[in-house]
């Protein structure tokens, strides 16, 4: 296996992620390989790699103070899935360079749709952050991320989540008001701003994933163009979640819980305590993105990036 040396992982100065402690609850081989760094070029091109364009996108275009325009919108997609585009698939194969243009045309038609949509945002939303970064100490791990927004109503303020899904159901409603995520942002709004969260504005995007066929791509960004126009209540929903005082406080004794655990797990480099969960090598749709890593010990396909958490880093 081609590995580089990067510092070992170390939780009371690394700090952790929602991300990355939601993979160590779903499997402890799959933690051990991110603290190692490792990343999966493929999944870039695929659902996930929408789905973080599409957040750091949002993130720009929520910056400007008027609505932007379609060119705007585009500028911003191409900067963001070229510098991607330049550092990574210098090297890819043919397809997969395709299938990232797709990519990217789905997520610019998207997006120039839902400002469209949502133009009210600029205007009418009253916005305490557009982006909030947080780093707060829980059981003497740094837990850190960044959440969407925050937007007040009235006397009370509400975490903006944006979600993208490949499948939108009318019941996802009861899927988000346990979102670990969310439940993590709400804790840390309060203890950086000393603000209890009234709830979640969830915004939710749906990622088409269409191909264009035997077609050319400008005519397929037209047709996609022209199916989100005539639907768009099938591509862009909101749902509000209002939060419980109680279920927030005993989340937060929870993961205080987790994370004393998760400290002691990443302390220990004892090959027991980096278990594999075979259950969790193939989901609904996709396998594990450490699946070659695990099976084969092949490092073909992935990399390792230079931060622990890149995302973290301000643009």
């Amino acid at each position: 296996m081609a590995k580089k040396t990067v510092p070992a992982y170390n939780a009371t100065s690394d700090g952790v992620t929602q991300g990355l402690l939601a993979g160590w609850m779903t499997c402890r081989q799959k933690a051990a390989w991110a603290c190692q760094r490792w990343c999966l070029r493929r999944a870039a091109i695929d659902t996930t790699g929408f789905g973080d364009m599409a957040h750091q996108a949002l993130s720009r275009l929520y910056r400007q103070d008027r609505v932007p325009t379609d060119d705007e919108v585009s500028d911003v997609v191409n900067d963001i899935t070229g510098k991607f585009e330049a550092e990574h698939l210098q090297r890819a194969k043919a397809a997969d360079i395709e299938k990232f243009e797709i990519l990217g045309i789905n997520l610019e038609q998207v997006l120039q749709a839902y400002v469209r949509q949502w133009e009210s945002d600029w205007a009418e939303q009253a916005w305490v952050e557009t982006e909030l970064s947080f780093r707060v100490n829980v059981s003497g791990i740094p837990l850190q991320g960044k959440i969407d927004g925050v937007v007040k109503r009235g006397t009370k303020w509400w975490i903006f989540e944006t979600k993208t899904r490949t499948q939108i159901a009318d019941n996802m409603v009861r899927q988000l008001a346990i979102d670990f995520q969310s439940q993590v942002y709400c804790l840390a709004l309060e203890a950086i701003r000393g603000k209890r969260a009234a709830g979640v504005l969830y915004n939710v995007i749906r990622n088409p994933g269409l191909k264009p066929g035997k077609g050319t791509l400008g005519g397929f960004a037209e047709r996609l163009r022209s199916d989100i126009s005539s639907r768009p209540e099938w591509y862009f929903r909101r749902f509000e979640v209002v939060g419980n005082k109680d279920d927030q406080e005993k989340f937060a004794a929870n993961l205080a819980l987790v994370l004393d655990e998760f400290r002691r797990w990443s302390e220990d480099k004892s090959p027991d305590m980096q278990w594999r969960n075979y259950a969790a090598c193939f989901s609904s749709w996709f396998p594990c993105d450490f699946l070659d890593l695990c099976t084969s010990g092949s490092a073909t396909g992935y990399y390792q990036r230079e931060l622990m958490f890149p995302e973290l880093e301000p643009e």
